[in-house]
């Protein structure tokens, strides 16, 4: 798997590397970011259940 070296996972850091680069940069890890969300597979949150 090869991983691209301007998607981060930690949040903080993406937030850091995204609001402080050029536009033109911004616009790659913004299509990157959206293209490994659509890839990766997220457990969904269930609504917490009655009787508990």
């Amino acid at each position: 798997m090869n991983l691209n070296p301007l998607v981060i996972s930690d949040q903080s850091k993406h937030h850091k590397r995204h609001f402080s680069a050029p536009s033109h940069i911004r616009r790659k890890i913004v299509v990157l970011f959206f293209q490994r969300a659509e890839t990766e597979v997220r457990p969904s949150i269930h609504a917490r259940q009655e009787g508990r």
